[in-house]
């Protein structure tokens, strides 16, 4: 199967997949964005977090994004894929997390009310987490690459460590019905493979999130939260796995 080809899946949710019209895509999809962004605000924006001992070297990190990394649907922030990850490399590390993140938000957002702030705050790791707003609110493929290029580029010289998150999955979200799931499940590949590109074009770090994520999204009910939208912490934790197996071999030259 090619990067471009998209593969069933058998969620394990009743009475997705059957009666979402042609018609009724537009007012779904955006209902579902409101919803990310009137949840996503919940845990994070401007958020700071320190973990571990503080006689440990330090390691600061600095997150800009959307809902993937505020939190909606959990109760507690340490809940959070970006926490779970910190309370593992507090094991070496005292960790300081700063996170900009606004639920909601899309690459252009990022760019211009994220990214003014975060290059004032030098980091020894930058996580950038945009993407899936711009998928399912029809932003265009071109003008998601170009923002997540200017974010990259602006915010590289601020950081040891950037890594760019990019997204596993979408045709998962238990909410989007058949034919939606599928169009949805396109474009999130699509917009991986942006993201790909441009950590590629830049020379920064990139998980693969369908080859780290996918199948457990795909098979797991306790992965979602109550709303069907965004992950449980059973997701976030998978989030957190795929992370740290992204940057583990590069916390030697961060100590």
């Amino acid at each position: 199967m090619t990067q471009g080809d998209v593969a069933p899946d058998n969620r394990p949710f009743p009475g997705v997949g059957s009666s979402l019209t042609i018609s009724g895509m537009t007012g779904v999809v955006k209902k579902l964005s409101t919803a990310a962004a009137l949840g996503g605000a919940a845990l994070g924006g401007a958020a700071l977090a320190e973990i571990g001992d503080p006689a440990k070297p330090p390691l600061r990190i600095l997150v800009v994004g959307d809902s993937a990394t505020t939190g909606p649907g959990l109760s507690d922030p340490d809940e959070i894929w970006i926490r779970v990850l910190a309370a593992r490399l507090s094991d070496r590390f005292f960790v300081r997390i700063t996170s900009l993140a606004v639920g909601g938000a899309r690459s252009a957002d990022v760019l211009t009310g994220q990214v003014p702030a975060a290059i004032d705050r030098d980091a020894d790791m930058t996580f950038v987490a945009v993407g899936v707003n711009d998928m399912l609110r029809g932003v265009p493929l071109a003008v998601y690459e170009t923002n997540l290029d200017a974010i990259v580029v602006a915010l590289k010289p601020f950081t040891r460590l950037l890594v760019v998150v990019g997204m596993g999955d979408l045709g998962t979200i238990p909410r989007l019905l058949t034919p939606l799931d599928l169009i949805v499940r396109r474009r999130g590949r699509q917009g991986d493979m942006v993201a790909a590109r441009v950590a590629e074009r830049r020379g920064v770090v990139k998980p693969n999130m369908w080859a780290l994520t996918t199948q457990q999204f795909r098979t797991n009910p306790a992965i979602w939260a109550p709303d069907l939208f965004h992950p449980s912490a059973v997701g976030h934790r998978v989030w957190a796995d795929a992370a740290w197996v992204t940057i583990e071999p590069y916390l030697d030259s961060l100590s």
